[in-house]
């Protein structure tokens, strides 16, 4: 496991100094560095990577794992609960039995968008898991900066697909841009040999050498650009006028094939970045072939399977 072992951790109380990370690139996070008490920013996190939600009467939700649904009757007592106390009455059992109906699994269309994100974050993972920090030595300040950066855009990734599994696609779109240009910046930033030279590289500005390294990031960029800078037409397509007059803007779940095509691909170029900025602390290579010297695996087994799942009448971003 690569050095800095990065995950989300809340605290209370002032942190402790932190130990020199070049020092310990092979190693884990000392443990007096992680809560040993109920962390509620990572359970939270962990239960929105596939995620139900029963509307509470009166407002809000009960957002739950959607792996519930495979425990008999657990999502059927989760909204009695919510009935009843909407409607203030005294038995949860009447609830369920007079109000709640046997809740099906969740559409394939949200599922599609789940997998998608768990196969992304697997192939990131495994790609991380493949290091072997002691190999190269002690690496430069680039190749060390890259490394941060690539390993706190899992989170990135994760609030894409959070707001794409609401319906945000703009938002959705927004971040996903965002870790397209923090994929772009590693690959940049590992060849800085200062501290002087890493604060000199533009995030939106690497794009140009991450197109050159795989071809469809510049196209895939481009469509993000379009989408989170809207012009009128985008504009008027989100926005509706209701019965009472009033205008509102819409959240939208038509699109979730693409948005899922969307995540995997990054998590491609993800790989491909971590690989080559890497390269130095990998035992096993999966997005490039080593010869004498690194070449793109142009049939690697991700792209393999993203061109298997996701069909050519999708928005495709290749």
């Amino acid at each position: 496991m690569a050095w800095p072992g990065i995950g989300v951790c809340e605290r209370s109380t002032p942190r402790p100094t932190a130990p020199d990370p070049r020092a310990r690139y092979a190693g884990q996070v000392d443990s007096d560095w992680i809560d040993s008490a109920f962390n509620p920013t990572a359970a939270v996190l962990k239960t929105l990577e596939d995620f139900d939600a029963v509307q509470v009467i009166g407002g809000g939700a009960i957002i739950f794992p959607a792996n519930l649904h495979v425990m008999d009757g657990v999502v059927e007592n989760i909204v009695a609960v919510t009935v009843a106390a909407g409607a203030r009455l005294s038995s949860v059992d009447y609830a369920r039995r007079k109000y709640v109906a046997a809740r099906n699994n969740l559409p394939a269309e949200k599922n599609v968008l789940s997998e998608s994100f768990r196969a992304a974050r697997r192939h990131i993972s495994a790609s991380i898991e493949s290091m072997d920090g002691k190999a190269g030595g002690e690496p430069s300040v680039g190749v060390f900066a890259s490394a941060v950066a690539l390993q706190r855009l899992q989170t990135s990734l994760l609030a894409a697909h959070v707001l794409y599994s609401l319906g945000l696609n703009y938002e959705g779109d927004a971040v996903a841009r965002q870790v397209l240009e923090q994929i772009a910046w590693s690959v940049s930033a590992s060849k800085a040999e200062s501290v002087d030279a890493l604060k000199k590289i533009s995030a939106s500005g690497s794009v140009g050498e991450l197109k050159s390294v795989v071809g469809y990031a510049g196209r895939m960029y481009g469509m993000l650009c379009k989408f989170t800078h809207p012009g009128y037409e985008q504009h008027l397509a989100a926005f509706e006028v209701g019965d009472d007059g009033l205008g509102r803007i819409n959240v939208s779940w038509d699109r979730r094939q693409d948005s899922a095509l969307t995540l995997v691909l990054l998590a491609d170029l993800w790989v491909v970045a971590w690989e080559l900025t890497q390269r130095d602390f990998i035992n096993s290579f999966v997005a490039w072939v080593v010869r004498s010297k690194l070449e793109l695996n142009e049939e690697r087994q991700f792209l393999i399977y993203i061109r298997e799942n996701f069909t050519a009448d999708s928005d495709s971003r290749d």
